[in-house]
């Protein structure tokens, strides 16, 4: 028997409006400022299908949830499924993704769209090709 999560009194206001998602903390750059930098052999890899699909399947038990957030220390397009975790998610909860950009290629962005996606955010370092260069090595600024 599964117990109530909400504890006697508290409403659904006491939990998160916004669930994060990693699906990689690998990366496409090599950002001077990145922190990833500092890791000493720490092991990089992607999510696994099997792990996001549970995660769907036991998100309406958390009613407070409106968001899924794609993003965190590594490039969520760099993960090999990424147009196909989005169409998972329950469609009444908004899916936003935070990229830099550099991988979202047409064709990534009409399967994005097509699975659900609210809202992208791109990443940059600064407004000028020269300044974010400097700073997201590998970046493609007019392209993005």
């Amino acid at each position: 028997m599964r117990e109530n999560f909400l504890w006697e009194g508290e409403s659904d206001t006491a939990f998160p409006e916004k669930v994060y998602i990693e699906p990689t903390d690998m990366c496409n750059l090599c950002c001077s400022i990145c922190f990833r930098h500092s890791w000493i052999k720490e092991e990089t890899g992607m999510m696994d299908i099997p792990v996001f699909l549970r995660l769907c399947r036991e998100l309406p038990e958390i009613p407070s949830v409106r968001e899924v957030f794609f993003g965190g220390m590594g490039e969520p397009l760099f993960h090999t499924g990424i147009c196909e975790m989005m169409a998972p998610v329950p469609p009444y909860l908004k899916k936003t993704l935070i990229t830099n950009g550099n991988l979202l290629i047409r064709e990534k962005a009409e399967k994005l769209i097509s699975a659900g996606l609210s809202e992208l955010w791109i990443s940059l370092d600064g407004f000028e090709s020269s300044k974010s260069q400097d700073i997201q090595t590998g970046t493609e600024f007019e392209t993005v």
